[in-house]
Order: C-alpha cells, then structure tokens, then sequence
C-alpha cells in the first residue's frame, strides 16, 4: 500500500503545463470543497464529497436530477483516489448537501447543481518523489475568508477525465 504525503511535506518546485494546472484548479473550484481540510490517512469528509459527486457529475455532462450510484461511487474514487468510506449510508445524514442517496432504487437524487464560488490560483508545485505525489499550493478567494490551499495530488495517466486525484487538503 502507497504511503501518501501529509500536506506538510515538501518538495522540489516543478512546472505543469497550464492545461494540467488548469485541471487542478478546477479541482480545487468544486463548490464548497473548502468546507474540510483532510489528510489521506483519515478519509474523505462526507460534506465536502457530496458537493463534489454532484461538481463530477456536471463534469460528464449530467443535468439529471437522479443518477445511478455505480458512476458516482465511481466518480468519487477517481477525483479521491481512493474510495470514500460509507458514502452512501453517511450522505443523507449531512445537513444541506445536493445529494441524496436513495437505498430503494440504489440511485443518488440531485437537488441542485451549486454555482462555483471560490477561485484558486496556483502559485507552486512541488514534487514529492515516488509514486507521482505533487504538493499544489495555491490562493483562494471568495470562501468565506479562506485564503490559501495546500493539495497533495497524484498524476494518473489512466484516468483520462481529470488526469489527477486529490489525495488531501489544507484550507487556511
């Protein structure tokens, strides 16, 4: 099993294309994903992986009000790189989050679609060696006073939608 870093590491300071930053920060935009900071080791908040399965769905054209739960488990594993514990018994107990989970049909239900609201721009990219780890460091503005993120992601060449995962998050 990978060790992942903790958002306290450090590394050599790299350059990604603009395109691969702009994946990131796009990432880092998911409408209200500054709710929670987490390290890998402790799993992905419920709050803040309920706005981005709805964000992910928008992000593979969906404007449906139910979907499926296979593709948005899915969905959640590829952003997260790793799968997010109990999302479907644990979503519909978190107060004001977009989605649902319905056990009757195994679908999740989409209230609404959030409008972006914060920016991130990426000020630097460290890597962290093995296993394509990178450090982003970026400042954020319009999140109710949060002004900077620290994101351990890792490159994934076999996901062709974003191309990374957020392994974890610092919001300050």
């Amino acid at each position: 099993m990978e060790t992942v870093p903790k958002t306290s590491a450090t590394g050599k300071e790299v350059n990604f294309s603009k395109e691969d930053q702009q994946i990131i920060a796009n990432m880092l935009e998911v409408p209200y994903l500054y709710l929670a900071s987490y390290e890998n080791s402790k799993g992905v908040p419920i709050n803040i992986a309920a706005y981005t399965a709805v964000w992910m769905a928008q992000h593979d054209g969906g404007t449906a009000s139910t979907y499926p739960s296979s593709p948005v488990v899915l969905n959640l594993f590829k952003f997260y790189g790793q799968t997010v514990v109990n999302f479907k018994t644990q979503v519909n107990k978190v107060d004001s989050t977009p989605i649902k989970y319905n056990s009757k049909n195994d679908t999740f239900s989409v209230s609404k679609y959030p409008k972006k609201k914060q920016t991130v721009k990426i000020t630097k990219i460290e890597d962290l060696g093995d296993n394509n780890f990178y450090k982003v460091t970026g400042k954020v503005s319009k999140a109710d006073g949060v002004k900077k993120v620290q994101a351990v992601v890792q490159k994934n060449k076999l996901d062709s939608t974003l191309g990374f995962s957020i392994k974890a998050l610092k919001w300050s």
